[in-house]
């Protein structure tokens, strides 16, 4: 059976030729449908959207039948309460090997088809993913979207909400919250614009496109799967994963690490986690396509549960602090595993006694209502407050002193002379900053969840929380999420971005940016509580909405894909690594899926995690690259090339699992897609490797 985001390109075109109107609430886009070139997973669009891998962390629950003629939409507006219902959903991201990374700014040579201006991404380890929650309780609904990016845009966020309510009936207009685990080992060519662009290449609409349908596809597959259910809430206080990292402030660190829990029939299906851990363990050299440390956290919190559980990490305060580093074996030459991806996994192993610990403790309830609220919030020199030229950039300005150097914090504040002048001019790029953020408010339950643009350091985040508990001094449950709905740079406050730094030249908008946006998440929170508290600016409405015309992309056809190259060592001792080589499919296909088994008689079968998912080229045991012939630098454009993929896998690990070490009789299986090089028609390939022994 194919889950419903198979069927999303039929659905919207049925949508949009039935006439629906927009639910954006962007008055002028209202006849911007989806192009009829919008990515499909199915064999009539091969060329495209590559089959789901699986809903990686969904609970037990078949996806829907593929094959059913009746829609689950449009979806009942809810006017009496309910209680709490959620749905869930997860796959990799829909993302090339080979599409550059971002966040560095490398100058470098492109290395692939996928790159533009920077080089392509080269490695896999812990292939990004993304990962939705929809809950309904109350009279309302709301979802939640976690993905495997430095950040998101407003103009995606407004994208998601249109397709979704084009699709479902349903008014999503303010339900709709993405963000971004802040990897920089993610794609980058997702958003135009000279800000992104100078971060993360060019745009590339196709791949814009693409993951727009991914995100629709998954939210329908969570709406119609959605289970009756219970959530709860705990906060629990630990600095093992992460540390401060701007010496220009005082320590000021949040060890906290909220937990919500989200049961269906009686057993853990979900847990969000909210904390403030940088994700950059891994750096511009390594070039990896990688979750980062929120993978490993990820990752090592579910497979201590007892049965499937998925792990949703967001971001908090994260502008300031660094991931931590645990402590982990560094003993022998073996196995042969980077120092970075043990650091990875020895935080998410730390996370996941943390959280097992408090498990426990966590009560349920079912009576969870859900409200939330959004605005768009001008940003200009005008209605951040300035006066004259305390911030003589009125299109924007970044890298604010990077020629100056600052000083570590002394006991008192060292402001800089002539901060606010020395930034880079974004005008001279022939355009200016976003004039306008998007900020998002939500109660889940007595839990009030507010957004924050762009990477806001610890005292922002706290600033936020005072200031609601100001105007409500009884809502104990705050929680604050940043690198959320958009992305502004770096916000600190006033005061603080006079000391310099890396972290203050990232803000866009210069000193007061931060607590700016510290007011504005205020007020969105407030109007929440009582709507008649209307906020102190002029919401400005979403910008025009991005829809680009583009075609269908077409991928390069595949020679001699599903044959095996290489097989493991037949003998193995313990450390050392498998290593498993097959051609297969261009990377626009996304990564092939390999899966650990053991005979036991005279079958093979899946190796297990604790929680019953089979070991497998999702997590954290495998390392992935990939050989095109010719090579892309040799050949440019070629219409046939021979992808061999190659596949590494430790037979244990430096950090200790719950399926590792191995003992006994393997092999290794592969099955992905690819063009056929004659036909051109989508094809799948299943490969197994020779048995080997591990001793």
């Amino acid at each position: 059976m194919r889950p419903l985001s198979a069927l999303l390109p039929v659905l919207l075109i049925v949508a949009a030729l039935a006439g629906c109107s927009s639910s954006s609430g962007d008055a002028d886009t209202t006849d911007a449908a989806v192009p009829e070139t919008t990515p499909d997973a199915t064999e009539d669009a091969p060329a495209d959207v590559p089959a789901d891998r699986a809903l990686l962390d969904a609970p037990d629950a078949a996806p829907p039948d593929a094959t059913a003629e009746v829609s689950p939409f449009p979806l009942a507006e809810l006017t009496d309460p309910v209680p709490l219902r959620f749905g869930l959903a997860g796959s990799l991201l829909a993302i090339p090997l080979g599409i550059p990374i971002c966040g560095f700014m490398p100058p470098n040579k492109p290395q692939s088809p996928y790159s533009d201006q920077f080089p392509g991404s080269s490695t896999v380890y812990m292939h990004p993913t993304v990962r939705v929650l929809v809950l309904e309780g109350g009279t309302s609904r709301l979802l939640l979207v976690r993905m495997d990016l430095i950040g998101v845009n407003t103009s995606i966020v407004a994208r998601v909400t249109h397709e979704l309510s084009e699709l479902t009936g349903y008014d999503w207009t303010g339900k709709v919250i993405l963000t971004a685990t802040h990897t920089h080992s993610s794609a980058g060519r997702l958003s135009p614009g000279f800000i992104w662009q100078t971060l993360a290449d060019s745009f590339f609409p196709e791949l814009y496109e693409r993951l727009v349908a991914q995100i629709v596809g998954l939210a329908a597959d969570a709406l119609v799967t959605m289970t009756p259910g219970e959530m709860g809430y705990a906060v629990v206080e630990t600095d093992a994963l992460h540390d401060d990292r701007r010496c220009e402030n005082p320590d000021v660190i949040d060890n906290r690490l909220h937990m919500l829990r989200f049961d269906a029939e009686g057993k853990p299906r979900a847990l969000v986690l909210v904390h403030s851990l940088h994700g950059t363990v891994l750096g511009v050299d390594e070039q990896h396509l990688s979750r980062d440390v929120i993978g490993g956290l990820e990752e090592k919190v579910r497979e201590s549960f007892e049965s499937p559980v998925q792990v949703m990490l967001f971001q908090a305060g994260a502008g300031d602090v660094a991931p931590g580093d645990a402590e982990y074996s560094k003993d022998g030459d073996l196995p042969a595993i980077p120092s970075g991806y043990s650091r990875i996994e020895a935080v998410g192993r730390e996370a996941a006694k943390i959280v097992q610990e408090a498990m426990p403790g966590m009560k349920t309830s079912a009576d969870i209502a859900i409200q939330s609220l959004s605005h768009y919030v001008p940003l200009s020199l005008e209605a951040i407050g300035y006066k004259d030229d305390e911030f003589p950039f009125p299109g924007g300005g970044a890298y604010c002193g990077m020629q100056v150097d600052s000083e570590c914090w002394s006991g008192e504040p060292k402001p800089i002379p002539g901060l606010n002048k020395s930034c880079l001019d974004i005008t001279l790029s022939g355009e200016s900053a976003p004039d306008r953020t998007l900020i998002s408010a939500a109660r889940i339950g007595d839990i009030l969840l507010t957004t924050v643009p762009g990477e806001p350091v610890t005292q922002i985040m706290l600033n936020v929380e005072d200031g609601i508990r100001k105007a409500f001094p009884d809502q104990e449950n705050i929680i604050v999420i940043g690198y959320a709905q958009d992305y502004t740079g770096y916000s600190t406050p006033e005061w603080d971005w006079w000391q310099g730094g890396y972290e203050a030249s990232g803000a866009i908008w210069g000193p007061k940016q931060g607590d700016y946006l510290t007011g504005a998440s205020v007020a969105v929170a407030t109007e929440l509580m009582d709507p008649a508290k209307t906020p102190p600016f002029t919401d400005p409405g979403p910008f025009p909405l991005l829809a680009p015309e583009v075609g269908p992309f077409v991928p390069t056809r595949s020679k001699d894909a599903g044959k095996v190259i290489t097989s493991p060592a037949a003998s193995l001792a313990q450390g050392e690594t498998a290593v498993f080589e097959f051609t297969g499919g261009d990377p626009w296909h996304l990564l092939p899926l390999v899966v650990l088994e053991q005979k036991s008689g005279d079958a093979f079968s899946p190796v297990l995690r604790h929680n019953g998912t089979p070991v497998d080229s999702t997590g954290y045991e495998f390392v992935a690259t990939l050989k095109p012939e010719p090579a892309y630098d040799a050949v440019e454009g070629a219409a046939i090339r021979k992808f061999t993929w190659r596949f590494e896998m430790p037979t244990s690990r430096r950090v200790e699992t719950t399926a590792f070490p191995l003992e006994g009789t393997y092999r290794l299986t592969a099955t992905g897609e690819y063009l056929d090089s004659s036909s051109g028609e989508l094809k799948q390939y299943s490969v197994s490797s020779d048995p080997f022994d591990v001793k």
